[in-house]
């Protein structure tokens, strides 16, 4: 897989989990095992679907970056933001008791992204 191939991988997977927290977010809610809802668990669901979709555009801004300490820097941020939204998951699924498909879904993509930033920064050493 190229830098190339793992930007725009990042784009779509973001974009995709962004759009759907954005504009569904009781839906998502209940595919993470949720009944429903408050007010500000909306907000915060759109407010994560927002910097979401903002990482996807982030990898679709770079994709076609040369090695460089931005690059660099990027590939440090997906990392950073993976591990943690790997953390959360494995805590919500010890939480819900082994959780939902589709909790077992996102946490294999945020996990596969994590150690593709991993990979991508150690060959830009």
């Amino acid at each position: 897989m190229t830098i190339k191939t793992f930007f725009t991988l990042t784009t779509i997977s973001s974009c995709l989990f962004g759009i759907a927290l954005l504009f569904m977010p009781e839906q998502m809610s209940i595919w993470h095992g949720q009944a429903s809802l408050n007010p500000f668990g909306k907000f915060t669901t759109q407010m994560l679907g927002g910097a979401l979709f903002a990482t996807g555009t982030l990898g679709w801004f770079v994709r076609d970056a040369s090695p460089s300490t931005a690059r660099k820097a990027v590939l440090q941020f997906l990392l950073i933001s993976d591990f943690f939204y790997s953390s959360i998951n494995v805590s919500g699924l010890i939480q819900n008791g082994g959780g939902t498909p589709f909790q077992w879904l996102e946490l294999g993509v945020t996990t596969a992204f994590a150690f593709g930033a991993i990979y991508f920064l150690q060959k830009e050493n």
